[in-house]
């Protein structure tokens, strides 16, 4: 069941499931009473840029201090969903009290409603400005989080995977992380008579040091006929764009699992990611001879 979201203007949502011998087991969405828990607030931020306001769900690791080094973050957009039906929370929760990550801070920030969010997520440049000069220096006013591109993630799925990308591609000197899951990169603007405009974009850009997780479904094989009915599908472009980043030099997890364009399959990969995107980290800091420290 998908959380209804009265001010987002999303209604409850029955879906059924068929889960089938041998499928992944969704890593630590449990919540667990005997682990400690973060605490989880809801803020407004206006955004001059954007014109509009919005609900910013932040959520801070057990054992907060506002006045301890700088926290790592992740950004995640669609953050009413991330906040409810991919439960953001509880995975920190546990992933930090099995010691598998460092405490981070998230912030889980939500659209408007469905037509602010096809304008805003799909590779829009005021949405990468609100995001670097809006959202994080007020951030940064309301919880102790990092500069640091590294230890930064930019994360969401479909088209908040897609708007993850961008944000990545366009300022890598904020965002050095991304977890995209399923992102709408078979996407091209409505006056393009071309597709998969990310990756046309990616091929004339230098290498950037940015750190990518990137997964799709197997299923995902419909061509997305609504908004691109002679391009590819959503399985091949995002295939496409892997070749990409592996030919540019970029470090990449890449994961394929068998399911659809579904909240339940993001919900269940979305803890890989950030695993995969904390390994790489490591492995980068050693392979620098750098200590591997969180910040």
């Amino acid at each position: 069941m998908l959380s209804a979201d009265e001010e987002g203007g999303d209604d409850e949502e029955i879906q059924s499931l068929i889960e089938m011998a041998g499928a992944p087991v969704a890593l630590d969405v449990t919540p667990d009473s005997d682990v400690p828990h973060g605490a989880l607030t809801m803020r407004r931020l206006h955004s001059a840029i954007l014109e509009n306001t919005r609900r910013i769900w932040i959520y801070t690791p057990p054992g907060y201090h506002p006045d301890a080094e700088p926290y790592p973050v992740a950004i995640l957009f669609d953050g009413f969903t991330y906040t409810n039906d991919i439960p953001v929370p509880t995975i920190m929760d546990n992933f930090v009290a099995s010691g598998q990550l460092a405490p981070m801070v998230v912030l889980m920030v939500c659209n408007l409603s469905y037509e602010a969010r096809e304008r805003e997520l799909p590779c829009y440049p005021p949405f990468v400005r609100f995001l670097t000069e809006e959202l994080l220096p007020w951030a940064h006013t309301q919880v102790a989080i990092t500069h640091d591109p590294a230890a930064t993630i930019v994360g969401g799925s479909s088209d908040g995977g897609l708007a993850a990308i961008y944000a990545a591609l366009t300022r890598p000197d904020v965002f050095g992380n991304v977890l995209a899951q399923s992102p709408s990169v078979y996407w091209t603007p409505p006056d393009d008579p071309d597709f998969e405009w990310v990756s046309r974009y990616l091929v004339d850009l230098p290498q950037r040091p940015v750190r990518f997780y990137v997964d799709v479904g197997r299923f995902e094989n419909n061509l997305r006929r609504t908004v691109c009915p002679e391009g590819p599908s959503e399985l091949a472009a995002v295939r496409h764009f892997r070749n990409l980043l592996r030919a540019k030099g970029n470090s990449l997890t890449y994961a394929e699992f068998s399911g659809g364009h579904e909240y339940v399959c993001w919900r269940a990969q979305f803890g890989r990611g950030l695993l995969a995107l904390d390994h790489m980290r490591a492995s980068a800091h050693r392979d620098a001879g750098a200590p591997t420290t969180s910040d």
